[in-house]
């Protein structure tokens, strides 16, 4: 699986790399922290949005799901101990320098574009007054509370549940069982929060409100089936419908889009149902996504290849590096007449092969061993 999060990590620099020119971007002059990114462009390109919302109905969570494969297994070789002091270690320290150092570094230009109003400087204002945003070292700190939780969990249980593993017997069970668990922290976040939403517990530790069951879920699926024998857990025959889940998923998704923009022909929906039926389709959407792209990746991903490798090696760093980059790039875009889908391959291709070159180098550096 290292390959397909390699190619997951593609996908959030791409991301990260298009906010800037998506239609529905805002930037707030008068507060930074405000706007949808920290680098707004005035020229756009639809079809970025469309690969924005796309990714971000599924691709977190697939990331949840994938670090939660390698949990248990972790566990009975280095014992809770030994995990909860590698997790601290690879989960962490990495968290604390992306917060502290490489988050304020990507916001600066958004500064530099504002009225820079008088009173403390940049650093001083990022940490204490202008809410300190993590970026998306977010999912690290996260990542690590749910380890930690279950290596507690494993602690209390008696041994007998900690040899339970979950081999799904076909490709429905495993289909249905990702399902119901996908629509229904989706749908209780609906009921229970609302729109889209973030919380802050103290500093950068902040995450996305709405979606804090629905990535607990994906990490409990992916624990739950890397507990008995992965191999046969997500054998190829269990993945094999993965073309039928990935025309599903994109369905789901237009059915999404369909629910987001409310035709006209369409009566408005009261509030609740409306959140609920969106929250539904995106989770489905996002489950036959993720399935879909599991399948293809034991279709189609492992052959050697010294370029996958390197990136197999190097994801983690490059998904802890890159951001800085995008904003940087995108800064020194602004202005420029170059349009907008141009823009964003400089600012996507530019970020993944800097944040590469620079994880090759602190590769050799003591670095290596939290990255």
């Amino acid at each position: 699986m290292d390959d397909l999060r390699s190619a997951v990590i593609i996908l959030v620099v791409a991301h990260h790399a298009a906010l800037a020119y998506i239609p529905h971007a805002q930037r707030d002059p008068l507060d930074y922290m405000r706007s949808t990114a920290p680098v707004v462009d005035p020229l756009r390109w639809w079809p970025l949005d469309l690969l924005v919302s796309w990714n971000d109905q599924f691709f977190m969570a697939l990331l949840f799901l994938l670090s939660g494969l390698f949990v248990i297994p972790a566990i009975r070789r280095k014992g809770i101990g030994g995990f909860v002091r590698e997790r601290v270690q690879r989960l962490g320290l990495p968290f604390l320098l992306a917060a502290g150092l490489l988050s304020p570094l990507a916001f600066y230009p958004s500064w530099l574009q504002g009225p820079r109003p008088p009173g403390p400087a940049y650093w001083q204002r990022y940490f204490v007054l202008d809410g300190w945003s993590p970026g998306p070292a977010w999912f690290l700190w996260l990542l690590l509370a749910y380890s930690l939780l279950l290596a507690l969990a494993c602690a209390l249980a008696p041994p007998r549940l900690r040899r339970w593993g979950w081999r799904p017997r076909s490709a429905k069970e495993l289909l249905l069982t990702c399902l119901l668990a996908s629509g229904l922290a989706s749908g209780v976040m609906a009921v229970g929060v609302g729109a889209e939403t973030w919380f802050t517990l103290t500093g950068p530790f902040s995450a996305q409100t709405s979606r804090l069951l629905l990535y607990g879920a994906w990490f409990l699926v992916g624990v739950a089936l890397g507990a008995g024998d992965l191999e046969q857990s997500l054998a190829l025959e269990r993945l094999r419908p993965w073309r039928l889940w990935a025309l599903l998923g994109l369905l789901a998704y237009l059915l999404t889009l369909v629910q987001q923009a409310q035709p006209a022909g369409l009566a408005p929906l009261p509030p609740l149902p409306l959140r609920l039926g969106l929250a539904l389709s995106s989770a489905a959407g996002g489950t036959f996504t993720i399935l879909a792209a599991l399948g293809w990746a034991r279709h189609h991903l492992g052959a050697p290849s010294r370029l996958a490798d390197s990136l197999s090696r190097h994801s983690y760093a490059i998904f802890l590096l890159h951001y800085p980059l995008v904003t940087w790039i995108q800064f020194a875009l602004l202005g420029s007449p170059l349009p907008a889908p141009l823009k964003f391959l400089l600012s996507f291709s530019g970020a993944l092969s800097g944040s590469w070159l620079l994880a090759i180098a602190l590769r050799r550096t003591p670095a290596r061993q939290v990255i």
